[in-house]
Formats: structure tokens, sequence, C-alpha cells
């Protein structure tokens, strides 16, 4: 009868709405997190190998160093899976902010983990501060995992480690949870020995494209010559 068919009706309504609540818990329960721990270390940071400005164990403290022409320095990014989920797929990025090889008194770098499961790209950004004009290099990239160190091309099959700056990333597959599965990726970079100098870029210049510091004519100031303005001699 109707309320038969009423009460058969609430019921598979009762019975859908909690399958529904089960499959969001499962859903929400089972989650990836980066670095999300109080003692975990920086995401992205930076050292000079040469000198070991930034240089602490375990964890590096410093987000921008100084560099001499021919120096190494090292950007680490930090992995550590901080949710309940294995990290599937996952692949690790440093970007740098401009082309390795054009030359600038600064280089840049920002960092993005990325899984099947959760992604973090890291406000912060490391730098490189160069005596002058100078480009970089790419060197190496090493793989530390359970406080151990590998060479890149002996633990993934193919890769060179210069992938993590590659729009794909750097490989590193399933993570776990948990301290145990924490490591980071450490790239070496070189600074380039050559010297380039930084040029005049004012058009007003006399040397405008020419080397640093930038020349200016010397310019009558005296009012009542009829070259006022003009080049000495007034």
């Amino acid at each position: 009868d109707k309320n038969m068919k009423n009460l058969i009706k609430k019921i598979m309504v009762g019975i859908l709405s909690f399958a529904l609540l089960i499959t969001a818990q499962n859903v929400f329960a089972r989650s990836v997190t980066w670095n999300q721990a109080s003692n975990d270390c920086k995401g992205i940071s930076i050292i000079n190998a040469t000198t070991s400005e930034g240089y602490q164990n375990p964890c590096w403290s410093l987000t921008s160093v100084s560099a001499n022409a021919g120096e190494v320095i090292n950007v680490r990014i930090y992995y550590h899976n901080t949710g309940t989920d294995t990290a599937t797929n996952t692949h690790l990025m440093l970007i740098p902010n401009s082309s390795l090889s054009s030359s600038s008194t600064t280089k840049s770098f920002y960092g993005r983990i990325t899984s099947d499961q959760g992604s973090v790209s890291f406000s912060q950004t490391v730098t490189a501060n160069l005596s002058s004009s100078q480009s970089l290099s790419f060197l190496s990239a090493k793989w530390y995992t359970n406080n151990t160190s590998e060479t890149l091309t002996s633990l993934l099959n193919g890769q060179s480690g210069n992938e993590i700056l590659t729009d794909n990333g750097l490989a590193i597959g399933s993570i776990t949870s948990g301290w145990s599965s924490q490591g980071s990726v450490v790239i070496a970079f070189r600074v380039s020995s050559t010297v380039i100098p930084q040029l005049c870029k004012d058009t007003s210049a006399t040397n405008y494209g020419g080397s640093l510091p930038c020349v200016y004519p010397q310019l009558c100031k005296d009012s009542s010559a009829t070259n006022y303005g003009g080049s000495l001699p007034c």
C-alpha cells in the first residue's frame, strides 16, 4: 500500500545517504600533505657549497647566499609526506626565475612537489647573489633518502637529474607517509668563471652600450652663454 511504499522509499534514501557518508569519510580520511610537521626542514633552501655558507645539518636555514665566479651553489628541495596516504607518481620541480644561461647578478629559484594525491608549491624562493653579471650551469643532482645518498642515475632509470628543471619534473616514485620516507634532492650549479661586464643602458650617455660607468657629456651651465645647455666650452 501507499504507507509501505513510503517506508521503503525512506529506507532506501537512508541507506544511500549512509553509503555516501562513508564514502566521503574515506575520501577525506585518505590524503597527502607535504612538509606540514612543525620540525620539518625548509621546503627549499640554498648554500654556497664552495664556502659552506648556509650549511647546517640536518636542515639548511638560508634562502639566499653570495657567490663568486667559479663557485658552486647547491639548492635543496626537501619532501616529507605528512598525510595519511601514499603519494604515487611523485615529481619534484625546481623552477628558475630566469634562464640559467642568461647573465645577471641574481639567480632565483622556487620549488614544487606534485603527486596524484596532492601537490604543493613553495612560496619562498631562494636566491644566489652573484658578485658580477654571470650565468649558471647545471652540474648534478643527488637524491638523499633515509639518510643515504646516491646519484640519481643509479637510482632512477634513464634520468640524469636535470629533469628537475623541466615542466614534468624529476620522478621519485611512490612516497609513503611518515618520517622514514622523508628525503631531499640537492641540485648543484656552477657560477660561470667568465666575468661578464655590466653595460651602460642610458641612451643619453656618450658610452651607451659600453662598460659601466655611464659617461655623460659636460654641458655649459652659464646662462649668459650663447651655447647654454650645450657642450663645453661655453
